[in-house]
Formats: structure tokens, sequence, C-alpha cells
């Protein structure tokens, strides 16, 4: 696993974990901006125009791979021996394992 994300075969940007982060991100800042404006012109509301997020250029900065990495190992056993809990955790441990596989395969066939 280091390997692969040493040598950028997989990434942050990868994940939908992560890239639902960076927009949440993003519609924070716009968020906190409408705020300024509704203040600063003394508006009683301002509309909510997803045309005005800057999702592209929004600054998050959240290693979502240093967890991968940390958790690869226990995300292993789970799948390969099963849990006595009931929890939605092995459709997210599904979608980190093909997004690895897939990422990986991708980039290193290039």
């Amino acid at each position: 696993m280091t390997y692969i994300v040493e040598n950028e075969l997989i990434k942050n940007e990868d994940f939908s974990a992560w890239q639902r982060g960076k927009k949440q991100r993003a519609e924070e800042v716009y968020s906190r901006k409408i705020s300024e404006v509704i203040d600063s012109k003394n508006l009683d509301s301002y509309e909510w125009n997803e045309n005005e997020i800057d999702y592209e250029n929004a600054v998050y900065e959240y290693d979502y791979l240093e967890v991968v990495l940390e958790s690869t190992a226990g995300i292993r056993n789970s799948l390969a021996h099963g849990s006595p809990m009931l929890s939605p955790t092995p459709i997210i441990e599904f979608d980190i394992t093909s997004t690895i596989i897939n990422k990986v395969y991708e980039r290193f066939k290039g």
C-alpha cells in the first residue's frame, strides 16, 4: 500500500469520501461568503446559487490516503473473516477496495 501511495497509483481525489469532503468544504466557504454579503449589504436573504460555488478550486487538505493506509489491515480482516456487527461499513469497505484496485490497474497499465 505504501508503494502505491508513494508512486501516486492512488490519490486522495480518487475516493468518493474525499470528493464529498471537498464538495462540503467548497459549500462551507460559499456559505461564509453569503453570510458576509448579507451582513455587508444588510440583506434579509440571499439565494443559494450552485453556479457561484467554486468546487474545483476549493482548498481541502484532508489526507484520506493516510486514513486508508492506517485502516487497510482492519478492512482486510473484516472482509476476510466477517464481523458479528450489522452495519453499512462493508459497502464503504468495498468502495475503498474497488477504488484502489481500479486506479492502480488504470495507472500502472498506462
